[in-house]
């Protein structure tokens, strides 16, 4: 016969127990409905979207209310009490009684069923009057029915916001994957660090004693739009975009007035510090860096101190003969661009080629995107031939940067600046035959086969 029960506490404290009694294997039939609703709680009115699924819950026994005559659905559960609707599925499921414990708080007997059977750890939480977070509930209610109870409907990607690296992450996906949680929006958007509501507990309670109203969530994956320094953009997951950021994409496209100075230009590139992975080049690299490079320099000063110590350092010199390739890369380019890099800067001589990877793989390191770039350029019979020039891209433009001409340009000391952060348009006149969308398609990041 079923009975009307209206308190909450009421009705926690006449099902408390201290240790759980069920038999060795549990079963979904023995939820039934053990009480009537009769319209008891004045604030769940029979239009609003929770009416039908409190009405359910309070009849299986999960919920009750918080006083004889209303439910509160828009009041915010406890820990104590997300262990009553916890262990209230778990005993239901196993057919087990709880046993009123003496003494303590009313929801001591929860606590220790609770430990007990695995539900909650031993002394899991400090304050169980503690409201309960939804990321506390979902990883409480987890543990409420056993894997066999909670069938996996669907293969959840991703939740915006649990990355799979959260401690509460498992659980929140194993209720989404089994239909038991669908999140806040059409995205999936659980809000973990929210408290959880009265009338979204009885949604949930319903839906783990209910296996006929499990439905799998059906997500979008919220995307947005990212963009690169060097022009390009692509659409990713939401949930990967802080990935992306970290490797130098933005929210934003880079904008630069056509104007700008080298300076604003070069302090509004994302950095993406990039190492060759060639232990003998990069050590070079950090020694030269631990003398121009100061704390609290721009991105501007940093470019323009590693340009000037090529300049400074450097000589122009074709004599030296072939340079024994790097081995080890998986792009050709990258493995030429370190030989060169590394020739000059341990010899301090080299030609167009070594000045411009120097430059590229410094610049690199300091988290441009820099690239070395084959053209052709005057030389000095009054004719053209073959030159390389390096260039770094910021809000999809590219800029040439040429240290060997600077050199050769550069008298008493006093270096023009001419061949610095120049647009290939601006000095088309110079560099012909340049070709830097295929330099940037050559350049293979550096990595090892």
């Amino acid at each position: 016969m079923k009975k009307t029960v209206s308190l909450f506490l009421t009705f926690a404290l006449l099902l408390a127990a201290a240790m759980p009694v069920f038999a060795a294997s549990g079963s979904m039939k023995n939820f039934e409905k053990k009480f009537t609703y009769e319209g008891q709680f004045e604030d769940v009115a029979e239009s609003a979207w929770y009416a039908p699924y409190v009405t359910a819950a309070f009849e299986y026994g999960f919920v009750s209310g918080n006083s004889e005559m209303t439910y509160n659905p828009d009041g915010n559960i406890t820990l104590a009490e997300t262990l009553v609707i916890a262990d209230r599925i778990h005993s239901t499921y196993y057919g087990s009684e709880i046993e009123r414990v003496t003494g303590g708080e009313w929801y001591t007997s929860y606590v220790q069923y609770a430990e007990a059977n695995g539900i909650i750890a031993p002394n899991a939480y400090p304050d169980y009057k503690a409201k309960a977070t939804r990321a506390q509930f979902a990883a409480i209610l987890a543990k409420a029915l056993p894997e066999e109870a909670l069938e996996e409907l669907t293969d959840i990607a991703v939740i915006p916001d649990v990355p799979r690296s959260a401690g509460y992450a498992a659980p929140v996906y194993k209720l989404y994957e089994a239909g038991i949680l669908s999140g806040s929006d059409e995205y999936g958007t659980f809000h973990p660090a929210s408290n959880i509501k009265r009338s979204e507990v009885a949604v949930i309670a319903l839906n783990m004693a209910d296996e006929s109203r499990r439905k799998a969530p059906e997500l979008k994956v919220e995307e947005v739009k990212l963009y690169s320094d060097y022009g390009s953009s692509m659409t990713v997951a939401k949930s990967e975009a802080a990935a992306y950021q970290a490797l130098g994409w933005s929210l934003q496209p880079v904008s630069i007035p056509a104007n700008a100075t080298p300076e604003t230009i070069l302090n509004a590139a994302t950095l993406n510090p990039m190492k060759t992975n060639d232990a003998e080049l990069d050590a070079v690299i950090d020694r030269i860096f631990a003398q121009i490079i100061q704390p609290g320099m721009t991105t501007y000063q940093k470019v323009k101190a590693c340009y000037d110590y090529l300049i400074q350092n450097a000589e122009y010199d074709y004599s030296g003969g072939a340079l024994r390739v790097r081995s080890g890369y998986n792009s050709f380019n990258d493995a030429i661009t370190v030989t060169e890099a590394d020739h000059i800067l341990t010899n301090n001589v080299g030609v167009c080629d070594d000045y411009s990877s120097a430059f590229m793989c410094m610049t690199r390191r300091i988290g441009l995107q820099s690239y070395t770039c084959a053209c052709q350029a005057p030389n000095q019979s009054g004719g053209v031939s073959g030159h390389m020039v390096a260039f770094i891209s910021v809000g999809g433009v590219n800029y040439i940067f040429d240290p060997q001409i600077e050199d050769y340009n550069t008298k008493g000391g006093k270096i023009p600046y001419r061949n610095f952060c120049k647009t290939f348009e601006a000095m088309a006149k110079t560099y012909t035959q340049a070709d830097p969308a295929g330099a940037k398609a050559a350049f293979g990041g550096f990595v090892l086969r």
